[in-house]
């Protein structure tokens, strides 16, 4: 499950690491959406902003930055990274290249 969520995120078109409401408005124009970020940092009220955006299917992110439960959307879904953490952690013990948990751009090619 985290490797498949880490993969989506890697596979987000353009990279763009700050997305306006505005831009995200207008990629989602055409089509609906799944929003991925790693860290969900969401200042002034830009979950609800988000979540508004009638394309805006998902929005996926990770636990790293804490949320409390009365504040999450029911468009939001928060997935734990301690299990690529402990992957990491494991790997590192062992010796073990942990490279596939970093890489960026096509999953396959990993």
């Amino acid at each position: 499950m985290v490797r498949q969520a880490h993969h989506a995120l890697s596979r987000v078109e353009g990279r763009r690491r700050d997305l306006s409401e505005q831009t995200l408005s207008r990629v989602c124009e055409r089509q609906t959406r799944d929003v991925a970020c790693t860290h969900g940092v969401f200042v002034r009220n830009a979950l609800p902003r988000i979540a508004a955006i009638e394309q805006v299917r998902e929005i996926v992110t990770t636990d790293t930055v804490y949320m409390p439960l009365e504040r999450r959307h029911p468009k939001l879904r928060v997935l734990s990274a301690a299990p690529m953490f402990a992957d990491a952690i494991r790997r590192n013990y062992f010796r073990q290249s942990i490279g596939h948990l970093v890489a960026c751009g096509d999953a396959d090619s990993v």
